[in-house]
């Protein structure tokens, strides 16, 4: 961390460049960064990632010099799976979550816990082994909700086929591990509110190349491609 970066904000904005994409992160760097670029007349418009989806930071730096800034996280796609997961959190934890990507660290602990079911053990590369088992297709498709995973860990136990879809929209490895249908969900800064809502939301293909973009029923920016 610094006092200042406006040495920092000077540079990325030569040349009459009005356009930052941060990849900071936020206490002692990102927010001391905007503060100097927005303070000097620097910058115009954001763009921000996952580490940024956090009210303290604009509490630090100020809605309204950040108003419409846009940012992307990574997401579950919407789906039955995904409102159920939203929906039972925030009625257990009292609100949505406070950090991304919480649905993917959910689907993984169930991956995990079918991979060791389907292996028959605690070893983890008997586990890693046997992920791509219990995520990819073909098997029985497993959805959200208590019922179904016992299910499923009786079914990966007794050696059958599981398809993980999971609460995230979609889990299919590749031959190398790598996930290949992977979410991003766009949002943007609301002074006026003092929120963050949602846009829409993107589905990256690895194995066609192809992005879809879905639109929130309520966005702003409907049409960032």
């Amino acid at each position: 961390p610094a006092t200042s970066y406006l040495a920092e904000a000077q540079k990325c904005t030569a040349l009459g460049r009005d356009t930052v994409a941060t990849g900071a992160r936020n206490e002692g760097q990102l927010d001391v960064f905007a503060k100097d670029a927005i303070e000097h007349g620097l910058v115009k418009h954001w763009y921000m990632g996952e580490d940024q989806e956090t009210p303290s930071l604009f509490e630090t730096v100020g809605w309204d010099a950040l108003d419409g800034s846009k940012g992307f996280s990574g997401s579950g796609l919407p789906g039955p799976d995904f409102e159920f997961f939203r929906t039972n959190y925030a009625t257990l934890y009292g609100g949505p979550a406070a950090v991304p990507l919480m649905e993917m660290t959910y689907d993984s602990v169930i991956i995990a816990a079918l991979a060791a079911a389907k292996a028959n053990s605690n070893d983890t590369q008997a586990i890693r082994d046997a992920m791509m088992d219990v995520a990819n297709a073909p098997g029985e498709q497993i959805h959200s909700g208590v019922d179904a995973i016992k299910n499923a860990l009786e079914l990966a136990g007794s050696g059958k086929d599981v398809d993980y879809v999971g609460v995230s929209g979609g889990w299919e490895f590749g031959p190398n591990g790598e996930q290949q249908l992977t979410g991003s969900r766009m949002w943007h800064v609301d002074a006026a509110t003092k929120s963050l809502p949602t846009d829409g939301f993107v589905l990256y293909d690895q194995a066609s190349g192809t992005y879809t973009w879905t639109a929130a029923p309520d966005c702003k920016f409907c049409a960032p491609f």
